[in-house]
């Protein structure tokens, strides 16, 4: 995509990668109801996602109490609608897939001009599920803010770069070389080992364009735990997170930057789990 000096958001935002290049954490929030239309396409966006996932996700809006002590206290301002991730009990590859899934309609909600924030602890819980439809094998696993970000008609105007640049440095964030390993080069099984040339161990450049697109995911309390580990022999590539930073929302943290990660690198697909492999495609 060519872009013009000057270009406001609403004449490039198009694509998916654009997203991700703009996407921030968004707390302070115009105290407005999400416009009909949008709501709309956000529910049909929902309903699409949770047949393909098997989850239970839900917009909810204009429930003001589950932020009321968070917006109270400077947390965030004026939030009020949320995108429930709900899903099996127990399951952490429900919850990757609330991750990746979740990201996905954040992304989307980004084209449309709306704003996001995930959400694990600046919230009442308990009111969040009063508010949800939630089966008794099911829990709520976090929620994501959404709505219209303060100031939003001069968010709109802004230039392409301008908000690539905010995105860049709105936060202290890992670099993407802090995000990946490489694994030792080894020929290719069945290769006459006098002859065979040592497969270079220089990742290629979708891998390294997927590990840059993941280092602008979200994560809780900015852990960007995920990594990325690269095998030159095969060509392979996995997604981990060490055991270090197994928390209660890693998997959820793995999901989403698995989804940057396939949308930076042009397309694929993942395995599901800790050491899933990634097929490009």
């Amino acid at each position: 995509m060519v872009l013009e000096d000057n270009t406001g958001m609403a004449d490039f935002h198009t694509s998916l990668l654009d997203a991700v290049n703009v996407r921030i954490t968004t707390r302070m929030y115009e105290d407005e109801k999400i416009d009909s239309d949008l709501s709309r396409q956000l529910r049909q966006n929902i309903d699409a996602v949770n047949l393909i996932s098997g989850l239970h996700m839900q917009l909810i809006e204009n429930c003001p109490q589950v932020f009321a002590r968070a917006n109270a206290e400077g947390h965030f301002r004026n939030a009020q609608n949320f995108i429930a991730l709900i899903g099996p009990a127990g399951s952490d590859e429900a919850r990757e897939a609330s991750g990746y899934y979740g990201e996905r309609l954040v992304l989307s909600a980004v084209l449309m001009g709306l704003q996001t924030g995930w959400v694990a602890g600046s919230w009442d819980k308990a009111e969040a599920e009063r508010c949800c439809d939630i089966s008794d094998n099911e829990e709520l696993y976090l929620g994501i803010v959404i709505g219209y970000q303060e100031g939003y008609s001069a968010l709109m105007e802004e230039p392409y770069e301008q908000r690539c640049e905010t995105q860049r440095t709105h936060r202290p964030s890992k670099s993407a070389d802090e995000l990946f390993t490489v694994k030792a080069a080894e020929a290719a099984a069945g290769a006459d080992s006098a002859s065979a040339s040592p497969p270079s161990a220089e990742p290629p450049q979708w891998f390294m364009d997927g590990v840059a697109a993941a280092a602008k995911a979200p994560s809780a309390m900015n852990r960007q735990p995920a990594m990325f580990s690269y095998n030159p022999g095969s060509g392979s590539v996995e997604a981990y997170i060490g055991s270090r930073d197994s928390t209660m929302f890693a998997y959820t943290d793995l999901g989403i930057a698995k989804l940057h990660f396939q949308i930076g690198a042009g397309g694929g697909s993942w395995e599901w789990g800790n050491r899933g492999a990634f097929s490009q495609r």
